[in-house]
């Protein structure tokens, strides 16, 4: 009995080692193979490999530009992250997708990590590989968008909130900050969605099971959200006679920050996170 149960047991271990290395040979496979093998698609790819050229060749880090002109679409998060690989890896298709690839493996990586929490290796290796083939996500994590940075950041809000619920004293409020400022940096790639979504989820989630969630356990992961989402918001809170000598040097007479249209359409958002 004993030696039937040992030899379980290690046909158990010897069956997850292979589902562990299977989940990593297809998430390489899936996010990596071939990177750089098509050219970039118009018009995100595009617009968005260009922005961060110019970022990279002229050092303006703080003010993305398009056409030598202010670009404030969006924030400049992830614009840094293409310019860097730009630096790193020379200017090419691969190096221009390689930060929304590296936060798709990063994500299945996380994701493993969160199911191996809950469930055996076997089963987290399951996750990854289904979510690793998914055509959509390895269809984003192999294009020059924002959404596969988001998507981490979003997640790692939404998982470090669940494991806040099931954690007592400075772990619970550990890991609300770390939710908080997750939340945050998802702010500076896309905007106030970055701290709507997690938001939501867990609100949802706590409603559902009565729990008293975020807002009635640690005010101090709303103050880091509110900080790490303020450097978005920061230019139009200025206002434009502040930022007009940085607008300048990037050869843009006018910015969108300037245009009183923009900053109406901002304060919704701004109120929100300054309240919230």
């Amino acid at each position: 009995m004993v030696e039937l149960n040992s030899y379980g047991l290690s046909q158990m271990i010897q069956r997850s080692c292979f589902l562990v290395v299977l989940a990593v040979f297809i998430s390489t496979l899936t996010i990596f193979a071939r990177l750089g093998q098509l050219p970039l698609r118009d018009p995100d790819e595009g617009r968005n490999s260009e922005v961060a050229r110019e970022m990279q060749r002229s050092g303006a880090w703080l003010v993305p530009t398009y056409d030598g002109l202010a670009y404030l679409d969006k924030p400049a998060f992830y614009f840094k992250a293409v310019a860097l690989s730009f630096s790193v890896f020379g200017r090419s298709e691969a190096a221009a997708r390689l930060p929304s690839a590296l936060f798709g493996f990063a994500l299945l990586a996380m994701l493993f990590a969160f199911c191996r929490r809950e469930y055996p290796p076997g089963t987290a290796s399951i996750a990854v590989i289904i979510v690793a083939t998914t055509p959509l996500f390895f269809a984003f994590a192999r294009h020059v968008i924002f959404d596969m940075a988001l998507a981490f950041l979003v997640c790692a809000a939404i998982f470090a909130g669940y494991l806040a619920e099931g954690a007592e004293g400075r772990r619970r409020k550990g890991w609300y900050l770390a939710g908080a400022a997750a939340a945050g940096f998802a702010t500076l790639v896309k905007g106030p969605i970055g701290f709507l979504l997690p938001t939501l989820v867990l609100g949802v989630f706590n409603g559902l099971d009565r729990r008293t969630g975020p807002a009635g356990s640690s005010a101090t992961s709303r103050r880091s959200t509110c900080w790490s989402s303020l450097a978005w918001y920061y230019p139009g809170l200025l206002g434009s006679r502040a930022f007009a000598p940085i607008l300048r040097t990037t050869g843009s007479s006018r910015s969108r920050f300037t245009d009183s249209r923009t900053l109406r359409s901002a304060a919704p958002a701004r109120s929100i996170i300054m309240g919230w």
